[in-house]
């Protein structure tokens, strides 16, 4: 259990979302190929840190209980002052010194890593239209450029738990871009946003799934609890059954400017034109709640 599960019964799951374009491609296939090796690389070294911790806990747990069976021997031994109450302290100072050897999260969580590509052709609705330009927009103020060209435009993103998780999967992002990796980026522009997912559902992403749609919410204004809230009362309303949805704010750890994401997983292409259809149909309701300013929408295909 970790530190944020302790304060509030609650586990954290963040998402890790690095957008990468490529200047220039001439090969695209043995480009996507690269990206799957780094998101491949990224699982197996997360998957190699978890068992190096869970070794070196189980190591510890080990010696301390034998000082603790040590300790509770020679106490034992001594009838005079084998007492209840002291016998519970000694565990009790054992205990205090065990917590000062062992970190406090118990694994390394990886639950998910997803490689897509960003799709502009597919939001063609001209009610959308303003939708689409804003995301544009948001991504160009990341440092991407000819955002029309969004097949040029990839997420690798890593669903992760807690911030103690974060911690690794940076050093294990630090490692691959400087090493076998860092061609890859080095001719690529790239951005690191991270997410806190406020979903109480949790994570429950269906392989099948092949679509993404996010709205994004961009409102300094307004708490992030009560723009959930508004985003979540609206699209209730759309009629969308049984979608697998998920509701991210972006973290501090990627600064100050308040985001809310809105995220729909869906099946296929049908499917996705399907919600497009629906969302644009209840503009005008959305239109009352929040600014077309604020607010953007990408469509992103899934590669692996």
């Amino acid at each position: 259990m970790g530190i944020y599960e302790i304060l509030t019964g609650q586990s954290q799951i963040l998402k890790i979302s690095l957008v990468h374009q490529e200047k220039s491609i001439s090969n695209q296939k043995e480009h996507i190929k690269e990206l799957q090796e780094f998101t491949n690389h990224v699982l197996q070294e997360s998957e190699n840190k978890e068992k190096a911790f869970t070794a070196r806990i189980e190591e510890i747990m080990a010696k301390s209980v034998q000082s603790l069976k040590g300790n509770l021997s020679e106490f034992l031994s001594t009838p005079i002052r084998s007492d209840l109450g002291e016998i519970q302290k000694l565990i009790f100072e054992h205990a205090k010194q065990l917590e000062k050897q062992i970190i406090i999260p118990s694994k390394i969580n990886v639950y998910d890593a997803l490689l897509s590509k960003y799709s502009s052709e597919d939001i063609n609705d001209l009610a959308l239209k303003p939708l689409a330009l804003s995301a544009r927009r948001l991504l160009k103020s990341r440092g991407f450029s000819n955002i029309s060209d969004h097949q040029t435009l990839y997420a690798s993103d890593f669903i992760i738990g807690g911030v103690d998780t974060l911690t690794v999967m940076e050093s294990i992002f630090f490692n691959l871009l400087s090493n076998g990796f860092k061609d890859l980026f080095t001719h690529a522009i790239h951005s690191i946003q991270i997410y806190d997912l406020f979903s109480p559902e949790g994570y429950r992403r269906k392989p099948a799934e092949k679509y993404e749609i996010l709205l994004t919410i961009r409102n300094r204004e307004i708490e992030p609890s009560t723009v959930m809230d508004k985003l979540s009362s609206w699209f209730d309303k759309i009629g969308t059954g049984s979608l697998t949805r998920y509701l991210w704010k972006k973290s501090l750890f990627s600064g100050f400017d308040s985001e809310t994401v809105l995220e729909v997983h869906l099946k296929d292409k049908a499917e996705m034109k399907h919600l497009l259809l629906l969302i644009s149909s209840h503009l005008g309701q959305f239109k009352k709640i929040f600014s077309m300013k604020e607010a953007s929408l990408i469509v992103k295909e899934r590669i692996v």
